[in-house]
């Protein structure tokens, strides 16, 4: 069974970088070490450090910030999600959302090739990938199976450590090769400018993959396996009938004539309409879900890793208890399910809360704990010796009740870092939420009656303003509330929750097809956002439209955008 390898922390890794704080290596690259590491509040997130011969370099440097600013701008189902980085810092750092689940060339290579709807499902959702990418200007380059993750909810499109904007034609140079020789474009592959076509081809080598279990041009020597990208048609003996004219089409050696990514989406979703990223999430609700034991198996790993941090010994200690879980239900019986239907038991520690007192390892608690059930009896007896050889023994019977959400949300708070904002508890679309804040990563909590857990996290482009940075308010019309995030530089970002995941609502920009997702000198009134963009010198209100799911733009100084003939200039207002 496809397994998730994590290797313990070495003398030389250090505990802790920035705000988080160091489990084990993921795994390590040309450039930097990968971490499993954690947030203040718990949150398991993916840490890139970066070599220090690269740290010293100053046009690593500025290639590294130009990288940050990119990653800032790409949000997708399909997406590891960028969260915080520190270009500036003594070894500089970039953190992304953690992936629960195995590499796609793992599970293949385990399992098998994958058909019917499971294959569908990876090939609508890395073209939902694709089509968040280009959006956001991002060019991939190192489209493979390895950087494709595949979690319990959809595939994740991860690495983006040689992706660059694709405006930034100066960070690409003609002779110069970057990315995987088995799975680049012919252009890449010759040392010419990589577009999005590029990313295109790509995906078409890792599907074929998929459905084939071998690489469409073969493996060998890289020199000739690029020969063969270069002039031969790639092998797709064995590849399902239906699958294969998107295929042909995205093989095409011409850049020019391959389709977007939003074509692929509309192709392999069953949507010939023009818009089919909106459909993305039913895809994957049905199609993906045989997958996802695949990825909760293979997640154990991770969850005993971060129930108990891997010590930086040499020396031979008896194994850790397993701390007693706390984590997600559907997680808990998706693998219960698992174990039954392979005749095994399978058990790991789901949570991040302290271990049992007697345990040699202490950890550290992100969340707060409650009784499983209504009311918990606990009977506990001690025993002492005092220097006269008398003994005592006392036993005592305690019930206790679980506590209501405001009470065990305070226990929570009183663990979070003084300049971490919170929300309190509040209404969300499936019971009650909360949602808490620090610098540019915001928490999503979840209620299940007993316990408050972490559900997900947003990555924001500019750092909260502070402990009060969080408001309530009604923006949307969803059926919960949405929260206005108050940001530095007088900056604001609206955050809905149509579902318990949360999202950043975009806002669009006057006279201009790019949107932003922060806004200067917000204020909410009515429903409606009030505010400017940089590089502008009129106010503009937007109100939300359900429709394209953005804040649209209603007036410029007060009058309708169309009366004002296009006067202006939009900017980008991403700063």
């Amino acid at each position: 069974m496809t397994t998730v390898a994590f290797t313990p922390l070495r003398s030389d890794d250090p505990p802790q970088v920035g705000a988080y704080r160091l489990t084990g290596q993921l795994g390590s690259g040309g450039m930097g070490i990968v971490y499993l590491a954690r947030t203040r509040a718990g949150t398991p997130v993916a840490l890139k450090l970066i070599r220090p011969e690269y740290a010293t370099d100053p046009m690593f440097r500025a290639r590294f910030g130009r990288e940050v600013a990119v990653g800032r701008r790409v949000q997708g189902v399909c997406i590891a999600r960028f969260l915080d980085a520190d270009p500036d810092a003594e070894r500089p750092y970039l953190v992304t959302e953690y992936v629960d689940g195995p590499g796609l060339d793992e599970v293949v290579t385990d399992r098998g090739p994958f058909r019917g709807p499971q294959l569908q499902a990876l090939a609508a959702g890395l073209a939902d990938g694709l089509v968040s990418l280009h959006g956001a200007g991002v060019v991939h380059r190192d489209l493979k199976p390895s950087n494709v993750l595949l979690a319990r909810d959809a595939p994740k499109i991860i690495d983006f450590g040689i992706a660059h904007a694709a405006d930034a034609v100066s960070m690409t140079r003609t002779g110069h090769v970057v990315g995987s020789a088995g799975w680049m474009s012919p252009e890449q592959a010759l040392g010419d400018r990589v577009t999005g076509a590029g990313d295109v081809f790509a995906w078409a080598s890792t599907l074929a993959f998929a459905a084939t279990g071998r690489p469409p041009f073969g493996e060998g020597q890289p020199t000739a396996v690029i020969y063969r990208i270069v002039h031969h048609e790639p092998d797709l003996d064995g590849v399902p009938a239906a699958l294969l004219p998107v295929l042909r089409a995205a093989f095409a050696k011409d850049p020019a004539a391959r389709p977007a990514p939003s074509e692929l989406l509309a192709t392999v979703a069953g949507d010939d309409g023009a818009d089919a990223s909106g459909e993305i999430t039913g895809v994957l609700d049905v199609a993906w879900l045989p997958v996802a034991p695949v990825a909760v198996a293979a997640a154990a790993a991770a969850h005993a890793a971060l129930a108990q941090p891997l010590p930086i010994s040499t020396v031979d200690q008896p194994p850790p208890r397993p701390a007693a879980g706390n984590g997600s239900r559907n997680t808990m019986v998706a693998a219960a399910v698992l174990a039954l239907l392979l005749g095994v038991g399978v058990a790991w520690g789901l949570s991040r809360g302290v271990g049992d007192a007697e345990d040699a390892t202490p950890t550290t608690s992100g969340s707060t704990s409650v009784p499983e059930s209504p009311a918990s009896t606990s009977t506990s007896t001690s025993s002492s010796t005092s220097t006269s050889s008398s003994t005592s023994t006392s036993t005592s019977t305690t019930t206790t009740l679980p506590p209501d959400a405001d009470t065990a949300w305070a226990e929570v708070e009183g663990g979070l870092s003084d300049d971490t904002a919170s929300t309190g508890p509040f209404d969300g679309p499936d019971g009650q939420v909360a949602l808490t804040a620090t610098g540019t990563e915001v928490t999503v909590w979840s209620w299940d009656g007993t316990e408050w857990s972490e559900v997900s996290a947003l990555g924001l482009l500019t750092p909260i303003v502070g402990p009060g940075a969080l408001d309530t308010t009604r923006l949307t019309g969803l059926a919960s509330d949405d929260v206005l995030v108050r940001l530095e530089d007088d900056r604001a970002s609206v955050i809905s929750l149509p579902d318990i995941a949360g999202r950043i609502v975009e806002f669009a920009v006057p006279y201009s097809d790019t949107t932003v997702f922060e806004v200067d000198g917000a204020s909410d009134d009515d429903g409606r956002i009030i505010g400017g963009l940089d590089d502008v010198d009129f106010l503009i209100t937007w109100r939300y439209d359900p429709g394209i799911e953005t804040f649209d733009v209603e007036l410029v100084d007060g009058e309708p955008l169309d009366s004002r003939n296009g006067s202006g200039d939009g900017g980008d207002g991403d700063g």
